[in-house]
């Protein structure tokens, strides 16, 4: 009965190894086929920063707000408080 179990678990992680291999696969793929327009999109993103003039602390909290941390995920991150981040927001 435990081999049973053992063996079922081995084929499942086998299984799951295979998955895994495939995925990584496709993203290194979709990477690929996407560079340009990636490194085209963060230097549009960059020079808009620019563009508006932020403080060094508002373009960092802009960054990470586009990378979809929450306002408290910032804070804790930057070592500060909530209500400082928000005004940088």
């Amino acid at each position: 009965m435990i081999w049973r179990d053992q063996s079922k678990l081995i084929g499942t992680v086998i299984g799951m190894n295979i998955e895994l291999k495939n995925v990584r696969k496709e993203s290194e793929t979709w990477r690929n086929d996407h560079h340009a327009i990636i490194q085209g999109l963060g230097a549009a993103i960059e020079k808009q920063l620019k563009d508006w003039n932020l403080s060094e602390a508002e373009e960092d909290v802009a960054v990470y707000l586009l990378k979809g941390l929450s306002l408290k995920e910032i804070a804790e991150f930057r070592g500060g408080s909530e209500k400082t981040v928000r005004q940088h927001a």
